[in-house]
């Protein structure tokens, strides 16, 4: 999304655009005011800034993947840590999910048809934060060939617990409802593998890169409640507003609480 998924909503919201817009059910989180209608000219505008830890960053400790040879092999030269803070060199704070939460464009937006990418290579889960459109398809990868489990769980989906034996390299599951509030997903094989998602009805989101940076394109002009949410800091939310043909800057900081 992003280095991580920033592009993970799919392709332009311009060529998804339905020209009347009267009628359609406003997106979770979106305003029940009646919305003029909004041609593809219009959707020109974009939001875009950073992240950033404040303070001193926690020094997270190695993972002992000793019970597993094969993940103990992949890590050994470089032993992963955890991924609760992970801090780039200018104090961006990395898998951060940020979305639009108001004032959303009354668009259908069709699911794309290229998949979310899960991988589990080195019994590591990457991405570790991303988001996924209703409809999307996750893709789970098992390129280690040993056994994993994908444990999902969604409040407002259907959760599952899929195991993948080491002859199972690829799962498919897709996720129905609007979900904006990021869920787990764990290995209970090995306990250390944890990633978090949640499930859109639009595209207007992200998540921060190595650099704390983020980018949301294709929204008309407007003002809009943007979220950000990260695993241990929590929630803030901001409201902005960008011009037409404009790019409004946000930020956001957090630290340990």
């Amino acid at each position: 999304m992003c280095v991580i998924l920033a592009g993970c909503g799919g392709g332009s919201a311009v060529d998804r655009v339905n020209e009347s817009v009267s009628g359609l059910p406003a997106p979770s989180g979106a305003s029940t005011e009646a919305r003029p209608t909004v041609s593809a000219a219009d959707l020109n505008a974009t939001i875009s800034g950073r992240v950033s830890f404040e303070g001193d960053v926690p020094r997270l400790g190695v993972i002992n993947m000793a019970t597993e040879q094969v993940c103990d092999a992949a890590n050994k030269q470089n032993p992963q840590r955890g991924e609760e803070w992970v801090v780039g060199e200018g104090g961006g704070l990395a898998n951060v999910l940020v979305q639009v939460k108001t004032n959303l464009p009354a668009f259908d937006h069709a699911a794309p048809t290229e998949p979310v990418v899960f991988d589990q290579a080195g019994c590591v889960y990457r991405p570790h934060v991303f988001g996924i459109r209703t409809g999307q398809t996750l893709r789970i990868l098992n390129p280690d060939r040993i056994t994993h489990n994908v444990n999902a769980q969604p409040k407002v989906n259907r959760a599952f617990n899929a195991g993948m034996p080491g002859v199972q390299t690829q799962l498919d599951r897709t996720f129905d409802d609007v979900e904006t509030t990021p869920f787990s997903v764990r290995c209970n094989v090995h306990p250390w593998m944890t990633a978090w998602t949640a499930v859109l009805d639009h595209p207007y989101f992200a998540v921060t890169g190595p650099d704390g940076s983020f980018t949301i394109p294709d929204l008309p002009a407007g003002t809009y409640e943007l979220e950000m949410w990260h695993e241990v800091a929590g929630v803030q939310t901001q409201t902005i507003t960008v011009g037409s043909d404009a790019t409004a800057e946000a930020s956001f900081a957090v630290s340990v609480r």
